[in-house]
């Protein structure tokens, strides 16, 4: 409180002005540092969520990519699928075992079997098998991928995935050399392998269980080269071929939105609130000045009063001695004064009276109305007379203890003068 009092007396004349350009600023600066800090927060609690999200999608289709992976192992490094797909194609036997199974405990969407000589023997698609062509079109992604899967040692044909585009739509393709599990029958039969081909549509991939399980809603496919794509897939050539992204409630969002908003408000609507607490500050401060005004000159006031009072009290003595000192003249003397003498002592009694009513009517005009003290009132005065009656006064106060000498006073002769001030000097 202090300090704010000295702040407002600092320039008291101008009122709120120096100050509220330095609070605003202050508040407004404050806002706008909290507003920086809590956003670039949000953005970093944004950025790690959607990592986060992205880190455990693409965990989940390494999964299902695996689970492709040893699907397919399990179909094409098997002897009844060398014998009956590669060498002997049993139509009955492949409709059965490699579609009807695939499609409805596995998910597969398109199974295919291609000769040593990379044609197609077979395609199963929505329930039904056709004999040699390709039904859908995977391009030189699923041309890799076989490349890849025959690469593999006929000891171990682990199959290869990848993401491929067939018809507008990506599918997850596993891809593996038909191989027999006889290590014999596999050397013999060296790399002269036929291929089994598995793909899954990844938006049943998906729709299926991805979306739910991960709670990211609206989970859906985009180009690789939107800038919506929270995460990317590669292809079998390595180049990013899509891109996933979804809706997700984040929590900078919600922070800002649930608290960083109410509160940025709330410190907005601080500002005239602010301003209303410094003009009332203002209002007590000054008002504090002029009681304080008031009581400075109520002291000097009081303290002049009393010099008055003091003054007055000795400027009685001397009237009153003189007085004293004419009564006795007259009262012991009066015999062997002339008449002029007497008349004299009589004057000075009465100028004494006078003097002393005067002091009194001035005492009474300060009580009333704090006037100033004395007022000056020059005419025209002998002073040498004025000198000698106040020698005498002096002279007969002493009672004789005391010689009083007056010299000059005649030489001085009648000037304009407040003859009780100079009475009262000398």
């Amino acid at each position: 409180m202090k300090l704010l009092q000295s702040l407002w007396r600092y320039d008291s004349e101008r009122g709120l002005k120096p100050l509220l350009l330095p609070v605003a600023g202050v508040v407004v600066t404050a806002i706008l540092v909290m507003s920086i800090l809590v956003g670039l927060a949000a953005r970093e609690l944004n950025r790690q969520a959607e990592q986060d999200a992205s880190n455990r999608l693409a965990a989940t289709l390494s999964q299902i990519a695996d689970e492709a992976v040893e699907n397919t192992l399990e179909f094409t490094w098997w002897d009844e699928s060398v014998k009956r797909i590669v060498i002997l194609f049993d139509q009955a036997w492949a409709s059965n075992f490699w579609g009807s199974y695939q499609e409805g405990f596995r998910d597969v969407d398109i199974v295919s079997a291609l000769n040593t000589n990379g044609e197609t023997i077979m395609t199963w698609q929505n329930g039904y098998i056709s004999i040699g062509g390709d039904v859908v079109d995977l391009g030189e992604g699923l041309d890799l991928l076989i490349e890849d899967a025959h690469a593999k040692s006929v000891a171990n044909p682990i199959p290869v995935t990848g993401w491929v585009w067939g018809d507008d739509e990506l599918y997850l393709v596993a891809v593996g050399a038909i191989t027999p599990s006889d290590l014999v029958w596999a050397a013999n039969l060296g790399q002269n392998r036929g291929t089994g081909v598995f793909a899954r549509r990844l938006q049943d991939i998906l729709d299926q269980s991805i979306s739910n399980e991960l709670i990211l809603p609206d989970l859906r496919i985009v180009d690789a080269a939107s800038s919506e794509a929270l995460l990317v897939l590669d292809g079998p050539d390595g180049q990013v071929t899509a891109g996933l992204t979804w809706d997700q409630e984040l929590p900078g969002d919600a922070l800002l939105r649930t608290v960083v908003l109410p509160v940025g408000i709330g410190l907005l609507l601080m500002i005239p609130l602010l301003l209303l607490f410094l003009g009332r500050a203002q209002s007590m401060v000054r008002e504090g000045d002029i009681l304080e005004r008031k009581l400075l000159e109520e002291q000097e006031l009081n303290e002049l009063k009393g010099r008055f009072v003091s003054m007055v009290s000795h400027e009685f003595r001397t009237p009153l001695a003189s007085i004293m000192a004419a009564s006795e003249m007259l009262t012991h003397y009066n015999d062997r004064m002339d008449e002029d003498q007497r008349k004299e002592e009589l004057v000075s009694i009465g100028s004494d009276v006078d003097r002393l009513t005067a002091m009194l009517d001035k005492v009474v005009a300060l009580q009333r109305s704090d006037s100033v003290l004395f007022d000056l009132e020059p005419r025209p005065v002998h002073v040498g007379q004025l000198c000698r009656r106040i020698a005498d006064k002096a002279s007969l106060a002493t009672k004789g203890r005391h010689e009083v000498a007056l010299h000059g006073g005649d030489e001085v002769g009648v000037i304009s003068v407040d003859a009780q001030l100079l009475e009262h000097i000398l």
